[in-house]
């Protein structure tokens, strides 16, 4: 990125910018030319062909232009003006909040009038509107001079504050320039992709016919983007891996028959992988410098043994160890299973009792050998290690970096192990995570049945929960997975989970039926969650509180409603918690019809699949780059997921090279 070094000058006045575009600009964290450059549209918009009245749709953006046909006022107070734009093809409102009768005074019957603005049905009398737009009062008013480009539009900021915005970009293009270095790379030359120049000037001014979607030149210039910072996370890994093995750690040195003698009490057998990983994790803890480690593995792989035999390696070398988990729930289960092996351990959350709290904190900051397992609060100010040996944060992906980070101080350069049930592809994960030592346990525990997973309709609902009853009555028990608590105006189509409990107890009177949600207190989820467990509930109905860590072998039943609103992680997040003994487990996916082609496939995807790094392979490529006139770009390199390095994965030992090859030279940001 060395053309970017020539816009390191900090934004000032002189450069033509508006003192309050600056100010806008500095909460932005945004501070040089460069840094403009680097921040990217979350979408577009189409402000250059205009769409005829009769053809508008409510919750799209428009631009329509026509003639006034009439003002008016409406409201109580008689603060909303409308003007009624009218052309060839039919009429639209376009009322105004807040005007100044010397604003509305402009608005001349018979004059011309040029809005852009989202489309939405009046909820006064059911026609079309389009609501505060912007507005021009000219008939062919074009927001963009010179050649017709799409509209950016770009994150954090008010609509009101993005022409400021674009305006300081297109400064910040020019100080770039158009022309770009001479390269012979093999790897852009082959693909055909833009300079860095030209592609940062089509990612901010793309044009006109790339509104389609992520196609031609737009395309090539987010790949060129995504290819940089390929290239870009791999140096500081490497980095970072090189600053890691000249850093000091506490090795831990246990004796390899007191691991051995544990795996051989446990009442199941270990699986090859989870050996194999927990060799590899003895290995590196017992190395000088800290280990840094990512364990990735599907949902009941077994993770909490492999993390298990590093917190007993710890204990057992006279150091201490903390597991930090996302939620009360799971540190609870974590304890509990730790103390049926006979381990030492404790638990600090925010339900830790005063006196228990003190007690804790005496004993870790007097050094003596223990496992702690929290949540948030490991990492609060008072919480003092005087030997923390090894950190094993559970669910990585729930945590911040800063917050993973809190922790990772408490002690002198603990090992860390970070563990995830969200698999990612291993080409992915080489590329994110390159600074990590990277395991994975790709094998299932012995006495797990398959889990069968079936797409259902909403309007079976009563059918499914027949299915409940019976399968109740046979002494199993089931989980019903709402999104929302209650019913939103906004979203009927959402279930609530209040309702579903609602009609379970009318339909299924016998069923003992449970709400576990997140606006419960915390002794109140722990009771309700002990009495799922201990068998004295039939039926769970919650939010997803319940998609990480849950463990109840008795149940085998998953409905999970509203299907289609989630991801495919968290479908299979979800799915994991039934199929967990010798007990067959089945989930069902209840939708609302009809259902978009996106949906269509990752339900597709959930029914063909119980493989999690199947899923999490095809979840990338079904979100892929987002849709560009939609919601659903980041719209930051570093935060996009790269495609293109699936579709791309055999150029990896390029980029290993390369990376190799440039390892200690200074990464551009």
């Amino acid at each position: 990125m060395s053309q970017l070094e020539a816009c390191k000058e900090i934004l000032t006045a002189n450069m033509g910018i508006p003192s309050g575009v600056i100010a806008l600009l500095d909460k932005l964290d945004i501070h040089t030319a460069r840094d403009l450059l680097l921040y990217l549209p979350v979408r577009y918009q189409n402000r250059v062909d205009r769409v005829a009245v009769s053809n508008l749709e409510p919750g799209v953006e428009a631009l329509v232009s026509g003639t006034i046909a009439n003002t008016y006022y409406v409201g109580r107070s008689r603060r909303i003006f409308v003007c009624r734009l009218e052309d060839e093809t039919g009429q639209l409102h376009v009322p105004f909040f807040h005007f100044y009768p010397g604003q509305a005074a402009r608005f001349e019957k018979g004059g011309s009038l040029t809005c852009f603005g989202r489309v939405r049905e009046s909820t006064r009398s059911g026609e079309l509107e389009m609501a505060q737009p912007e507005y021009r009062l000219q008939a062919d008013y074009s927001w963009t001079k010179g050649k017709p480009v799409l509209t950016p539009v770009y994150r954090g900021v008010r609509s009101r504050d993005q022409t400021g915005l674009r305006s300081a970009i297109s400064k910040a293009l020019r100080i770039l320039g158009e022309e770009d270095e001479d390269s012979t790379d093999s790897l852009f030359s082959a693909k055909e992709l833009p300079g860095l120049a030209s592609a940062l000037h089509i990612i901010h001014l793309p044009p006109l016919e790339d509104q389609a979607g992520l196609s031609g030149s737009l395309k090539k210039a987010y790949q060129r983007l995504d290819w940089e910072q390929i290239l870009a996370r791999m140096l500081v890994g490497l980095q970072l891996k090189d600053a890691r093995m000249v850093g000091k750690a506490r090795r831990v040195e246990p004796k390899r028959e007191v691991v051995d003698a544990f795996l051989a009490r446990l009442p199941f057998q270990p699986t090859g992988a989870q050996h194999r990983e927990i060799d590899s994790l003895l290995k590196e803890l017992a190395r000088p410098y800290p280990m840094r480690r990512l364990l990735q593995g599907d949902v009941g792989s077994g993770k909490t043994l492999v993390a298990t035999a590093g917190l007993l390696a710890a204990v057992e070398s006279g150091a201490q160890a903390a597991l930090m988990v996302p939620t009360e729930i799971l540190a609870q289960q974590h304890l509990n299973t730790l103390q049926q092996w006979s381990l030492p351990a404790k638990v600090l959350t925010g339900r830790t009792t005063a006196r228990q709290r003190r007690s804790l904190l005496k004993q870790l900051a007097d050094g003596e050998p223990c496992i702690v397992v929290g949540t948030h609060a490991l990492f609060q100010q008072d919480v003092q290690f005087a030997d923390l040996a090894l950190v094993v944060i559970d669910e990585q992906h729930k945590f911040g970096v800063h917050q993973r980070l809190a922790l990772w101080e408490k002690g002198e350069q603990p090992h860390q192990l970070i563990m995830t049930a969200t698999p990612i592809p291993r080409t992915l994960a080489i590329n994110i995570y390159s600074e990590l030592e990277i395991g994975v346990l790709d094998e299932i525990p012995a006495g797990r049945s398959p889990v069968t997973t079936v797409a259902m309709s909403k309007r079976r609902s009563l059918e499914v929960m027949e299915r409940i009853g019976r399968a109740c009555r046979q002494g199993q028990q089931a989980y019903w997975i709402c999104p929302f608590i209650e019913i939103s105006e906004e979203i009927e189509e959402v279930a609530a989970a209040e309702t579903v409990e609602s009609e379970l107890r009318e339909h299924q009177p016998s069923l003992r039926v449970g709400l576990l949600h997140g606006r419960l207190a915390g002794a109140k989820k722990e009771a309700l969650m002990n009495d799922f467990c201990c068998g004295e509930l039939d039926v769970l109905v919650a939010t997803t509180v319940v998609e990480v860590g849950v463990d109840v072998p008795n149940a085998t039943i998953m409905v999970i409603d509203s299907s289609e609103r989630l991801g495919l992680a968290q479908l299979h997040q979800l799915r994991g918690r039934v199929g967990r003994s010798e007990k067959p487990g089945y989930c069902i996916l209840l939708y609302a019809p009809p259902l978009s082609e996106n949906a269509r496939k990752r339900l597709a995807v959930m029914r063909n699949t119980t493989d999690g790094f199947a899923i999490a392979e095809q979840d990338l490529r079904l979100r892929g780059a987002g849709e560009l006139l939609g919601s659903q770009q980041t719209g930051r390199a570093d935060m996009r997921l790269i495609e293109s390095l699936m579709a791309e994965a055999s150029n990896l030992p390029y980029l290993q090279k390369l990376a190799l090859k440039n390892r200690r030279q200074p990464v551009a940001r």
